[in-house]
């Protein structure tokens, strides 16, 4: 499969591929740390995580809304609360109104329904933390894995590179010792059928 498709589908392994020739396994660790998709998807979701303790700890400060509306009537409507004595002729009436304020509302957790929820939102970001350490892990563990593939595979193309050089050297020797007629035509043919057999 070429390395590009590979990548499709675990670009932990075209970061090993691409980097074994030049990078040091401590410095391919440290490139798939920072850029692996796993490990990135991992922390994010660790963060979001953590945001949701502060979003649950928000609960218990309350909250407090400025508004303004702006009404319009078919009818016009008193404008003011009428005060004793009454005099409605003396009261304002008009068909748009517009009003303001500020809502505060400071909850009473008798019930601890929101000590629950902080608990159980610092309870999912820590296995988020785990989750995201866990990811972090065995991507490393993988491109460790992959990068000493890579140095075994190298090893094994070098070693059958000496192997064809060697075989090579002796169907040389062969060939010249059977011009020279030190050697057989059997021994030439098995020299060149290990060659052919590499």
């Amino acid at each position: 499969m070429p390395l590009a498709l590979w990548g499709l589908f675990c670009p932990t392994v075209v970061i090993a591929a691409q980097a074994q020739s030049t990078l040091s396994l401590s410095k391919v660790l440290q490139v798939i740390g920072a850029q692996s998709p796993q490990i990135l998807a991992a922390q994010a979701e660790g963060q979001q995580a953590k945001d949701r303790v502060g979003q649950a700890r928000a609960a218990w400060f309350g909250s407090v809304d400025v508004y303004a509306l702006s009404q319009h009537y078919n009818d016009p409507r008193l404008t003011r609360p009428i005060t004793y004595p009454p005099n409605v002729a003396n009261y304002p009436f008009a068909s748009d109104q517009f009003g303001y304020g500020v809502n505060v509302s400071l909850p009473l957790d008798f019930s601890l329904k929101i000590a629950a929820e902080v608990d159980a939102a610092r309870a999912g970001a820590q296995a988020a933390r785990w989750n995201a350490d866990d990811a972090r892990l065995h991507a490393l563990l993988n491109g460790a894995a992959l990068y000493r593939d890579l140095q075994a595979l190298d090893g094994r193309l070098a070693a059958l590179g000496s192997q064809l050089t060697a075989l090579t050297a002796s169907v040389n020797v062969a060939k010249a010792g059977v011009r020279a007629g030190t050697f057989s035509k059997l021994k030439r043919l098995r020299v060149e059928a290990a060659l052919a057999g590499c």
